[in-house]
């Protein structure tokens, strides 16, 4: 049984090497930005929020997909999840500080500069 030598490429978007039946060519591009990972695409797509390549700017095919974009000010797609998730997180904080203080304001006033920091560094 005779097979055919596998030809090692680089991902584009990883720069990991691979075989190229590894790989795919999602777009028209050639030479080394020819093959990429079908899971770095994706990634990337995801990231960028289209399906179109920035250098040659053909479609990814096939079957690539991008997440609509929440909100669009003045024609600019704008992904705000970023910013409630840290405003999520801060509020969470906030709650739980509420309702369980480890130490209290007084306790607090007592302590150095620096115990204080290092308190306020361990407050999860």
């Amino acid at each position: 049984m005779c097979s055919t030598p596998r030809k090692m490429v680089e991902c584009r978007i990883c720069q990991d090497e691979d075989e190229d039946s590894n790989m795919e060519t999602p777009c028209s591009c050639c030479g080394s930005l020819k093959y990429a990972h079908r899971r770095c695409v994706q990634r990337w797509c995801n990231e960028k929020g289209n399906t179109i390549c920035e250098i040659c700017h053909q479609q990814f095919t096939p079957g690539y997909t991008a997440p609509p974009p929440l909100y669009q000010i003045r024609r600019i797609p704008v992904n705000l999840s970023i910013c409630y998730r840290e405003s999520s997180n801060r509020t969470q904080h906030r709650r739980h500080q509420e309702e369980s203080p480890n130490v209290s304001f007084a306790a607090e006033a007592e302590l150095s500069s620096e115990q204080a920091q290092q308190h306020i560094n361990n407050v999860p």
